[in-house]
């Protein structure tokens, strides 16, 4: 049901937003989801990434008019499981912050780190401004991200110019390959030589929930799961990168690559949510009042 003020309050929304955040059972959502809370979901107002995520699904769902399949629901990391405080306590306080995979508080350092939906890299965005209203002051001097990341000011890894995995430019991203396939891994201590390297892009190829890696110096495919590290070869000479979760990487590479590349393996359900073209993921059940033109890919489609 929908609220006064515009927010949403229904059963299968607040289902799925629990499995999400786990916020408390009176917090309503409002029609676009707030960047800060979604940053990379399909609502968020600011779209990215675009995650069709089982949030939105539901959203549709509720309305009484759509039949969502949620078996076709991305997962999205950001937020996944933070609790209510993401969605009721600052995103910085005092300078610090709980969320450490999600914001960011130190814009000294220029070391390059992946961006929440691993397609870039990027440095802590915090700038200086005068204008920032004191409910989003988290420092102690007026700094915070810039007012049109609609981020509520909250710092983040924003990307840099020339820095996608998919099109950067190597020689401003150390120890990185660039490609369709590529996306990035958290780097543990990676040096090359004096060079402190951060993060790094690194090929991917995705079989049925398997994923398989190839970076800088090897030329040999790597079977990387959830959590593991790999040591890399020169030109590295230091450190490790940890392996993602599949579905961190592959969803999205999936979407972006061709699909009859090498480098992309067949996986059945997620290459149907770009090659289906009759709204599987989500269907209409029944004419809604106002004709819905929603153009999402081929997962929300209106009569």
């Amino acid at each position: 049901q929908a609220a006064a003020d515009g927010t949403l309050s229904t059963g299968t929304t607040l289902t799925v937003v629990e499995k999400q955040w786990r916020p408390p059972s009176w917090l309503g959502l409002t029609s676009h989801w707030g960047r800060r809370n979604a940053k990379d979901e399909l609502m968020a107002g600011f779209v990215v990434s675009g995650y069709y995520t089982a949030i939105t699904m539901a959203v549709f769902t509720d309305l009484g008019y759509y039949k969502a399949n949620f078996e076709m629901a991305e997962p999205m990391s950001w937020g996944s499981g933070a609790g209510c405080a993401l969605l009721t306590d600052k995103c910085v306080t005092d300078g610090a912050t709980l969320y450490p995979d999600m914001f960011c508080t130190d814009s000294s350092d220029a070391t390059l780190r992946c961006t929440s939906d691993r397609q870039s890299l990027g440095t802590c965005a915090i700038y200086q401004d005068d204008n920032i209203p004191p409910e989003f002051q988290y420092f102690a001097t007026k700094q915070g991200s810039r007012r049109g990341a609609m981020m509520e000011y909250c710092p983040f890894i924003a990307p840099m110019n020339g820095t996608g995995c998919m099109d950067g430019d190597e020689a401003i991203m150390p120890g990185s390959v660039v490609g369709p396939s590529s996306r990035c891994l958290t780097g543990e201590n990676l040096r090359m030589g004096s060079t402190v390297v951060g993060d790094v892009c690194v090929q991917l190829r995705c079989g049925e929930g398997t994923l398989s890696v190839r970076y800088r110096g090897s030329e040999e495919w790597h079977p990387c799961a959830p959590g593991q590290t790999l040591t890399p070869p020169a030109p590295f000479t230091a450190g490790s990168i940890r392996c993602p979760l599949f579905s961190d990487v592959c969803l999205t590479m999936l979407k972006h690559s061709d699909a009859s590349s090498t480098d992309v393996e067949s996986h059945p359900k997620h290459l149907a949510m770009i090659r289906n073209n009759d709204g599987s993921a989500l269907a209409v059940t029944s004419a809604p009042p106002l004709l819905l033109l929603i153009v999402i890919g081929t997962v929300i489609v209106a009569p």
